[in-house]
């Protein structure tokens, strides 16, 4: 979902959830943890990428419209 690349000093954390690589909670949870936890792995840095030559589609709509309010609210 996440792929983690060192680059020196300089961490990329690339997207990697095909096709789009929409924004689902999922997602956006373990970025967070990622971006959280790089600099105490020695991180000066941080780059965010998108695999398969798009950077993200936006929101995971179908996702979104299958959840009710409470998971909605969650999310």
């Amino acid at each position: 979902m996440i792929d983690v690349r060192d680059h020196g000093d300089v961490r990329e954390l690339r997207l990697n959830r095909p096709p789009a690589n929409a924004l689902s909670p999922e997602l956006l949870e373990r970025l967070c943890a990622h971006v959280v936890s790089a600099p105490s792995d020695g991180a000066r840095a941080l780059v965010i990428s998108g695999a398969g030559g798009m950077f993200t589609g936006g929101l995971d709509v179908p996702l979104l419209l299958r959840l009710d309010r409470a998971g909605m609210m969650a999310a």
